[in-house]
């Protein structure tokens, strides 16, 4: 759905705060979009969404769209939110979905493919530095297949990376193996946060079983919280 800019607008949305692990969802109006910014009239108080505030959009038009954003301002019951990335509602099995993943990787060297990255795999001690873990923002898209984080380039494709992921509401903590599959330069149009420069894409390779299943389950709260 391409809104027209800058005109009057009543377009239905719903608002998900996914930076809160209950998944609000709150109802509104977009009543101006220009410049990459959605003026929105919310339908009640809404005290949750805030300045900063992680937020998907789910435009409710003849042509629905689903916009990953983030509380630019907010003045009693109007926000202005900005877009970060726009899709069609995603039909794959695994749908890949945005939320705030807490996540921390490091680019594994060829002569760890082995013992060192196994025996970190099953809970050993990592022997490298602390400063060779990146922590990307949480705000990314994800499914049980893979995720895609924004960072500087420090991998490239083909990378094998090691990650100590989690979900929203879930103190647990779980070490998978995954692979880089590309990385796309963030435009110069697109909001970014801190240094990152990159889109990276990157695939599981060896999840454990309670991981995939609770990306799973937090998959299937947000997919509610979408409908």
């Amino acid at each position: 759905m391409l809104l027209p800019v800058g005109r009057e607008l009543a377009v239905p949305v719903d608002i998900i705060n996914v930076s809160s692990p209950a998944l609000r969802t709150r109802q509104g109006r977009v009543r101006r979009f220009e410049d990459a910014v959605y003026e929105i009239e919310l339908a009640d108080d809404a005290p949750d969404l805030q300045q900063g505030v992680r937020v998907v959009l789910n435009l409710k038009d003849a042509n629905p769209r689903r916009v990953i954003a983030i509380v630019q301002h907010r003045d009693a019951r109007r926000l202005l939110v900005l877009e970060r990335r726009a899709q069609a509602p995603d039909q794959r099995n695994y749908p890949r979905l945005a939320g705030g993943i807490p996540l921390r990787y490091r680019v594994l060297a060829e002569d760890e493919l082995g013992g060192p990255a196994h025996a970190w795999l099953v809970g050993a001690d990592d022997p490298a530095p602390p400063d060779a873990w990146r922590a990307p923002d949480p705000f990314m898209n994800f499914s049980v297949t893979g995720l895609r984080f924004d960072d500087e380039p420090v991998c490239e494709a083909g990378d094998r990376l090691l990650c100590e992921l989690g979900v929203p509401s879930d103190t647990r903590r779980w070490r998978a193996l995954a692979h880089v599959v590309r990385l796309d330069p963030i435009l110069q149009n697109e909001p970014a946060e801190g240094s990152a420069t990159h889109h990276i894409a990157v695939a599981f390779d060896d999840l454990p079983d309670d991981a995939a299943e609770a990306l799973t389950r937090y998959t299937l709260r947000l997919q509610r919280a979408h409908l």
